[in-house]
């Protein structure tokens, strides 16, 4: 199953308008265990405030465990990250673990 996500957000602070900034994300599922999603970010500051552009490209895979270890999730993203701050491009790659659990099965 494939799904694409668009979000526009408009960055607001006191009152006055800051930037503009949109994110895009396409997920596939593979089966029941991996997902993998892309996105990508860019947000638009305005100048007179201080602001600056940078954008964000992500690729995450994940994998949900089953049986035993059933609610725990391992993630690596990986994202390339672009600023108007800096020359060139920051690689940055993580791994994530999660654990999903129900507090009823502890009682």
């Amino acid at each position: 199953m494939t799904e694409i996500r668009v979000k526009l957000l408009f960055a607001v602070k006191d009152s006055a308008q800051v930037g503009f900034a949109y994110k895009i994300t396409l997920v596939h599922k593979f089966n029941d265990q991996v997902k993998c999603k892309i996105s990508h970010a860019r947000f638009d500051l305005l100048k007179n405030i201080g602001g600056e552009n940078s954008s964000e490209t992500n690729v995450d895979i994940t994998y949900r465990l089953k049986g035993v270890l059933e609610g725990l999730s391992i993630q690596n993203r990986f994202g390339i990250i672009r600023s108007d701050l800096a020359r060139g491009e920051f690689l940055d790659n993580r791994l994530q673990m999660q654990y999903d659990f129900n507090f009823e099965s502890f009682l």
